[in-house]
């Protein structure tokens, strides 16, 4: 039966001995119907288009009304200055949902997760996170 909560998952967790991660898995192939193979396929595929997403970000691209554009290229360069009241990682952060948000608004591939009105917050905190930390891509499906 499918979980109605985090708590739920958590509680289920701690109860079968498995990571989070695991749980939250098996309840979604419980509602999906994939199999295990094609659902972190999937995910794999989708962390890689993340990815992509941030390599090929243009500081010069700009949106068709010429408004949005560059902003994520001067959070990057800020960040690596180290001089924000943040700290790197969280100036690293906001340099990549700035990036992730002008891919989107300048047609460029959307990697917006969880939703669209999100605006690529899963791989702005993710991508930094897993530079910084040196996290296999295999857990960052998991995560």
């Amino acid at each position: 039966m499918p979980a109605e909560s985090i708590s739920e998952l958590l509680k289920a967790a701690e109860k079968q001995h498995l990571p989070l991660w695991e749980v939250i898995l098996r309840n979604d192939l419980a509602e999906s119907g994939k199999s295990r193979e094609a659902s972190l396929r999937q995910m794999a595929a989708l962390w890689e288009a993340m990815k992509h997403a941030s390599r090929s970000y243009s500081g010069r691209a700009r949106s068709s009304s010429g408004l949005v554009g560059g902003d994520g290229a001067k959070m990057a360069a800020y960040a690596k200055s180290k001089k924000g009241v943040g700290g790197f990682l969280i100036d690293r952060i906001a340099a990549e949902a700035l990036r992730m948000g002008e891919s989107n608004a300048c047609m460029k591939r959307i990697v917006a997760a969880p939703t669209a009105g999100s605006c690529g917050v899963l791989p702005a905190v993710l991508i930094p996170l897993a530079e910084r930390e040196n996290i296999p891509d295999e857990e960052i499906v998991h995560a």
